[in-house]
């Protein structure tokens, strides 16, 4: 190898390894929340106590969005995973609807109470690699709800066009066990149905 090729070579070596050592340095950038869309863009994320919440897949091809419409039930479900240990589940969350109705806040209630005027089942689920499960919550003294569901676009016809549904969601959710508390925020989803 002539002189000046070892040398450029061995520059460019040492140039690599200090852009590897300033990079350590830099901050990684927190994630950010999906924009709010309705049009099937398989997005989903909500804060979760103020963290970025964003389903992730493992490394085995699990899903990291399970999803679900039943018509003659006429059931939504939606269920995200974020895997982080060596395909581990280390945090989920699930929102259930009956009867999505596009244009109407849908208040969560609990998985096992049916609330009135609606007798509709309707909640939202977190639970954590602790495995401290969360349910929203719905008070049959005070007629008061632990959160909603806004459906922005739904479209399950087989028609040719993409078939969705969006929105945007919040709840607070208790674990059933103690008085711990965590809030979901600026929820959001956009969810495509296979054609």
């Amino acid at each position: 190898m002539k002189p000046t090729l070892a040398f450029a070579f061995s520059a460019l070596l040492l140039m690599s390894s200090c852009s590897l050592l300033f990079d350590r340095d830099r901050p990684v950038p927190e994630p950010e929340l999906p924009p709010i869309t309705n049009e099937g863009a398989n997005a989903f994320g909500c804060r979760i106590d103020g963290e970025v919440y964003i389903p992730r897949s493992s490394n085995f091809s699990r899903p990291s969005i399970t999803k679900s419409y039943g018509p003659t039930a006429d059931r939504f479900f939606v269920m995200t995973n974020n895997f982080k240990n060596q395909g581990s589940v280390d945090q989920s969350l699930s929102i259930v609807i009956d009867h999505p109705v596009v244009g109407d806040t849908l208040w969560l209630g609990t998985e096992d109470v049916t609330y009135p005027p609606f007798q509709y089942e309707r909640y939202g689920f977190f639970d954590d690699l602790a495995k401290l499960e969360y349910f929203s919550s719905w008070s049959e003294d005070s007629l008061t709800y632990s959160g909603y569901v806004y459906l922005t676009g739904f479209h399950y016809e087989f028609d040719g066009q993409t078939r969705f549904i969006a929105g945007t969601f919040a709840f607070t959710a208790r674990n059933e066990d103690s008085t711990q508390f965590i809030e979901v925020t600026d929820g959001r989803f956009d969810i495509k149905f296979n054609n």
